[in-house]
């Protein structure tokens, strides 16, 4: 997958019906999205009991897994370059995309966890 999304074919809608052909990445990262935020908007309209209904399964997990895939590497080759050029002297602090932007704010890879607040 590259960041020249705008150079391929345009994404089905995710109702259509899928015919069999072969999907395109940028297809699978699309509804991987999709898919993560209709768990977390599920659990949004479920409030407290959204975690008893994924006491055993994590439904956003496998979307999750999905787009890890695509962004974790993106990420990674990030904070390589931004470590390289900060140890050289060369950090650009203006920013040139977004991902440089959030690079500049951070000193490695931290994945959040979220759990449930306790209630008292």
């Amino acid at each position: 997958m590259t960041l020249h999304t705008l150079e391929s074919e345009l994404s089905y809608p995710h109702t259509r019906p899928h015919s069999g052909d072969k999907v395109s990445a940028e297809e699978i990262f699309s509804r991987a999205l999709i898919g993560a935020e209709t768990a977390l908007t599920d659990r949004f309209y479920l409030r407290d009991l959204w975690p008893v209904l994924e006491f055993f399964n994590d439904k956003s997990e496998p979307h999750m897994k999905v787009i890890d895939m695509f962004l974790k590497p993106l990420l990674e080759e990030g904070l390589a370059k931004h470590a390289a050029q900060t140890k050289a002297g060369l950090a650009d602090y203006e920013g040139k995309t977004l991902l440089d932007s959030l690079l500049r704010e951070t000193t490695g890879w931290v994945t959040p966890k979220f759990h449930r607040r306790p209630s008292h």
